[in-house]
């Protein structure tokens, strides 16, 4: 039997010791391949499961990805499992131009520069902005950074992928496109995407 891709035991955060609780008692399990969507109210704890499943807050519980319990010791392997895209793009895009930003994921796991650009490039352009590569990032549009963004995320091959109100920011047509688009890659596994 195949491990959950992502599996929380009663999950409770709090971000200061006495403070209510975030999110209390969270329990689930998601299937590989399995498309989720959290939805609730501002500040019932959408974001801050996320943050918990990429191991970025402190949490009470247990957490699995990909049948490894989160814990100190196996955070570094837990975020190679997950690609994560931030509700605010600039939290995420490090880098002054794209084409680094969006290898950079890939080197830091010891790939070459030319395969890292190579496979950064695929990707950019798989999510129709491979023409910003050589671009600051500080010039791009809201939605083209969160593209930028989800392509860092997506670049290497994560076995799940965290996305945080992806849409937010962006016009009725820029959230319908980025729709279709997310609707694309969840359509097929990650592997067979063009990078």
């Amino acid at each position: 039997m195949n491990a959950a891709a992502l599996m929380f035991r009663e999950v409770t955060v709090r971000y200061e010791s006495g403070a209510p609780a975030a999110i209390q008692n969270v329990s689930f399990s998601l299937a590989e391949g399995e498309h989720v969507a959290l939805v609730g109210l501002n500040g019932s704890g959408k974001t801050t499961a996320l943050l918990a499943a990429a191991g970025l807050v402190s949490h009470a519980g247990e957490i699995q990805v990909g049948g490894l319990k989160l814990a100190r010791h196996t955070l570094t392997e837990i975020r190679d499992r997950i690609g994560f895209l931030f509700n605010v793009p600039e939290n995420q895009l490090l880098f002054p131009r794209v084409l680094e930003d969006v290898a950079f994921g890939l080197l830091r796991r010891g790939v070459s520069l030319g395969e890292a650009s190579e496979r950064a490039l695929r990707i950019l352009d798989a999510l129709a902005v491979a023409d910003l590569a050589a671009s600051p990032v500080h010039h791009l549009s809201h939605g083209q950074k969160q593209r930028v963004a989800l392509a860092g995320a997506l670049v290497t091959d994560p076995r799940v992928l965290l996305l945080d109100e992806p849409s937010a920011g962006l016009d009725p047509p820029g959230r319908r496109k980025l729709g279709r688009l997310l609707d694309s890659l969840v359509s097929r596994p990650m592997n067979n995407l063009p990078i």
